[in-house]
């Protein structure tokens, strides 16, 4: 677990690539927190979130709708 502030913006940054080789739009990637819902779209990110323990969720989708998820648990103390 990362731990961070309450308060003070968390930056998410993440990758992918489709393996068809098609350019992937900011708007494949798509961030979530299982506390505090959507986070926003694009390979970086930055959210201020609330207090507590975070799975935060990365899902790519490609062009032909697959997706990859990848995911990190944070702790935001108050």
């Amino acid at each position: 677990d990362d731990v961070f502030d309450a308060g003070a913006p968390v930056t998410f940054i993440g990758s992918g690539d489709d393996p068809d080789g098609a350019d992937l739009e900011e708007s494949a990637f798509a961030w979530s927190s299982d506390v505090d819902g959507p986070i926003g779209t694009g390979r970086e990110v930055s959210s201020v979130l609330s207090a507590g323990e975070h799975i935060v969720t990365l899902t790519v989708t490609d062009p032909q709708t697959l997706q990859a998820t990848a995911s990190v648990a944070i702790t935001i103390t108050p």
